[in-house]
């Protein structure tokens, strides 16, 4: 199926610029100023048009978050976007272990009080659940990516949000508080059209520590985006749980020129070197640096990097696709019960399709190895 790049050796020192507190209890000397090998093992096969077809979706149009529930015992979490009325955030849910799904266990996950969400198939906004949260218990935050679609006819695509949503029945079903983060561009170009499927701003990469909680998301100022970016916002994570169990949303400031100042809607934002389509990101307590996967160029690429904010430095190439597919949407399926973290050994999942009139959408997985 695919090229896969099997062995790559790194060498790392680490320097912790920014450590979160609530990971200080894994760092040790042991992993740093050594070599080490990244070993990539498939891929396989883990979801196929198939299971789709009998799970009653289309296409799966995410990344995959997912609910721990034991040792290798996941709720994982599809989304393809409203297709038919009133599912205007056609999301399911499937029980899964690391190497299979249990297709009979599918079941829908609504997302109430979307707005516009009964006008018709085409306008209204849309939903896809991006990342989970764990707040405590059964109540979990969702980041969701939103597409305002107002043509009747071409179904054109005029606006992109980050929103975020809040479960209090263990994932089974969130209420939208609100949108959070929009690309930079203003939006009566937007409405213009000019930006016309342009201006996606993806992402929903979540990372935590003591005080806040942070999302990744790619920006731009430019229609064409041809000045697109890895940004970051970030919002006080006790104010984010206190409004959502009121049902109310949050205000979220972007990452830019060494402050959180610039709004979560329409500010301006920094590049922190993430690049690429729908990344995510954990911290590795084997290597001791935060990882993210991403789609770039036909590849699925790994960075690394010591400071969450600066993932500047060239990546490594992990898994190509042959002439013909495209890949997208990388998840990390953890081995450790903290899911915000990954260690020596983890699953990374990606979906890849070919470009035909009729594409077939599947998802595959691959194991990574530190040494």
């Amino acid at each position: 199926m695919y090229k896969c790049k099997r062995i790559a050796t790194c060498f790392i020192v680490v320097v912790m610029i920014f450590v979160a507190p609530s990971y200080a209890g894994q760092e040790s000397s042991e992993g740093a100023d050594k070599e080490f090998k990244i070993t990539v093992d498939g891929p396989w096969d883990y979801i196929t048009q198939s299971d789709l077809d009998d799970m009653g979706m289309q296409n799966h149009d995410a990344p995959m978050p997912f609910i721990r529930l034991g040792e290798n015992d996941y709720w994982i979490y599809l989304s393809e976007g409203g297709k038919e009325l009133p599912m205007h955030s056609s999301i399911k849910r499937v029980r899964t272990t690391a190497s299979q799904i249990d297709k009979a266990t599918a079941e829908n996950v609504p997302i109430y009080g979307i707005p516009d969400a009964g006008i018709n198939k085409y306008n209204g906004w849309k939903a896809w659940i991006m990342n989970l949260y764990e707040i405590d218990s059964d109540e979990w935050l969702a980041v969701t990516h939103f597409e305002d679609q107002d043509n009747l006819t071409g179904n054109t695509k005029e606006d992109f949000r980050m929103g975020i949503a809040y479960s209090d029945d263990d994932g089974k079903s969130f209420l939208h508080l609100g949108f959070m983060l929009e690309t930079e561009i203003e939006k009566s170009v937007i409405k213009s059209g000019v930006c016309s499927s342009k201006m996606n701003i993806a992402g929903g990469g979540f990372r935590r520590d003591d005080t806040y909680l942070y999302v990744y998301f790619g920006d731009c100022s430019k229609p064409d985006r041809s000045d697109r970016r890895g940004a970051v916002a970030r919002a006080e994570a006790a104010t984010v749980i206190e409004n959502a169990r009121n049902g109310k949303n949050t205000v979220w400031h972007k990452y830019y020129d060494g402050k959180w100042e610039e709004p979560g809607l329409g500010g301006s934002s920094s590049d922190v070197g993430i690049v690429g389509n729908h990344a995510t990101m954990l911290y590795n307590t084997y290597i001791k640096k935060w990882i993210t996967f991403h789609v770039q160029d036909g590849y699925i690429q790994m960075r690394n990097s010591s400071d969450p904010l600066d993932f500047h430095a060239p990546g490594e190439k992990i898994c190509e696709s042959p002439k013909g597919h495209r890949v997208a949407y990388c998840s990390i399926l953890p081995a450790q019960a903290d899911m915000t973290t990954c260690g020596k050994e983890f699953y990374l999942y990606y979906r890849y399709w070919a470009v035909e009139k009729e594409p077939q959408y599947h998802t595959a997985r691959l194991k990574i190895s530190f040494e």
